[in-house]
């Protein structure tokens, strides 16, 4: 089966890479020979305000910034939404009226993350979003390479399915990662027809996995004919799986994304539908937000827009190499927990 690249050039890929090329190329004149003095000599205050904290993802994503912070001895505030976007407005203020230094916005929703963004950028905060968008030029946005992540995964979908499935989609639309994802998706069909989506569902809560796992029993007793499932985010995937075993399906199989220890463990387990995951190392993406933020307040360039591309794994992978845990993975793929985006010279000496 040919890939989709080699039957038409995704503009939306191509246009990934443009960015990713460009992102790379501003990154360069990033020089530090030593540790710069923090503005008044005083360590800064950094405030992570999060829409999602509950799951795999998010816990190593807050690893890797804690660890980051406390190598270059910074102070790191957090803020936790539980999904509530409406709070996640008040957490944003509450860090504006301690007069912090920077704010990373981890997540959230365009039209109300939008004014309050704007309040901390007129009170001299810098803005660090990461899966967030902002239209304001001095936000600094870092992102998963989302298209690259949603081509490859339904890619290898599509080769793995030799071009013919009914395929399963959890999807929710509005959070930006994912509706990346989904346009790349939507390309896939409209070039190969045989990939037939025949049902959608999905729900970030508090509880996606177990929403997932009974949507997707319901899925699969209304649609028997499901033989492959997309769920491109590793809540929904476990979910997936969770009810695929439910129902003794041994003939559906899931595609996902992200990856974690519970992930890696999951999908190299006897009989598990889990067949690929796309993903970044999401401590390493939690580490790169944080010295965006330190490089701005210290007056250093930063590019606006920072990409991180995925790492397509598979099951046969990960079997094949014996690895059970995110610290063998790294082991085994050392570049893919360390992109080195945005690590200056004496954030290396210091660890960071």
């Amino acid at each position: 089966m040919r890939t989709f690249r080699t039957w038409v050039g995704s503009l939306a890929f191509a246009a990934t890479l443009a960015l990713s090329t460009l992102s790379s190329m501003a990154t360069a004149p990033i020089q530090a020979a030593s540790r710069p003095p923090w503005p008044g000599g005083k360590a800064p205050t950094i405030a992570l305000v999060r829409q999602l904290c509950v799951g795999d993802f998010f816990t190593q994503w807050l690893a890797g910034a804690q660890a980051e912070a406390k190598a270059l001895g910074v102070k790191l505030n957090t803020y936790c939404a539980n999904g509530n976007n409406a709070q996640m407005v008040a957490d944003m203020q509450t860090a504006i009226s301690l007069h912090v230094k920077a704010i990373i916005a981890d997540h959230g929703l365009a039209q109300t993350m939008d004014p309050v963004i704007e309040q901390a950028l007129n009170h001299g905060i810098h803005v660090v979003t990461f899966d967030l968008s902002s239209p304001d030029p001095r936000v600094v946005t870092i992102d998963q390479n989302d298209l690259m992540l949603g081509l490859e995964i339904s890619d290898a979908m599509m080769n793995t399915m030799n071009g013919h499935a009914n395929v399963g989609y959890v999807y929710v639309a509005g959070f930006l990662p994912l509706d990346k994802r989904n346009s790349e998706w939507k390309a896939i069909q409209q070039f190969f027809p045989g990939m037939k989506q025949v049902a959608t569902w999905g729900t970030v809560s508090t509880s996606t996995i177990a929403d997932v796992q009974n949507e997707t029993v319901a899925a699969l007793q209304a649609h028997p004919n499901i033989n492959a499932i997309l769920a491109p985010y590793d809540a929904f995937a476990q979910g997936a799986v969770n009810g695929i075993l439910q129902l003794h399906r041994k003939n559906v199989k899931v595609f996902g994304a992200d990856i974690s220890t519970a992930d890696i463990q999951t999908m190299v387990k006897p009989g598990s539908p889990w067949v690929a995951t796309c993903a970044t190392d999401p401590a390493d993406v939690g580490r790169t937000a944080v010295r965006a933020a330190a490089l701005r307040i210290l007056g250093q360039y930063v590019p606006t827009y920072v990409e991180i591309d995925p790492t397509l794994i598979t099951q046969q992978f990960l079997r094949a190499h014996h690895v059970t845990t995110m610290a063998q993975l790294l082991r085994v793929l050392p570049s893919f927990g360390n992109t080195g985006q945005l690590q200056t010279s004496w954030m290396k000496a210091l660890g960071g």
